[in-house]
């Protein structure tokens, strides 16, 4: 159940046009998506035996100019947006302000999602 949740939701990046990975990995090459568990990561759904887990997407943008790197959030967040509006049984409950993120002693310009799966 948590192992499909994950797989589909790298699936998800994958589709649209990210490199996805669900565990940080050693290297980070930008432009890339890699997801986290939530705070609240598992809990119960609305119905009987269905559950909402909870993932943190992270999404890095390449080192460019300002506003380069500006042009580029905002069109990774919008592909973020349309395949998650379009894949049955996701949906998003909000995406950060840019921030420098600090992952395998780099900094990285990204944005964070919080996305939710329901499952049963």
């Amino acid at each position: 159940m948590i192992a499909e949740a994950r797989s589909a939701l790298v699936a998800l990046l994958q589709g649209a046009g990210f490199r996805a990975y669900d565990y940080v990995p050693p290297n980070i090459t930008p432009p890339v998506a890699v997801i986290f568990p939530t705070a609240d990561w598992i809990q119960p759904g609305e119905n009987y035996g269905e559950y909402r887990i909870g993932f943190n997407v992270r999404i890095f943008a390449q080192a460019l100019t300002n506003e380069r790197a500006t042009i580029a959030i905002d069109s990774y967040v919008e592909s973020l947006i349309d395949q998650v509006d379009a894949a049955p049984g996701f949906y998003m409950s909000g995406i950060g302000a840019p921030e420098q993120f600090a992952e395998n002693s780099s900094s990285f310009l990204g944005v964070e999602a919080i996305v939710y799966q329901l499952i049963r």
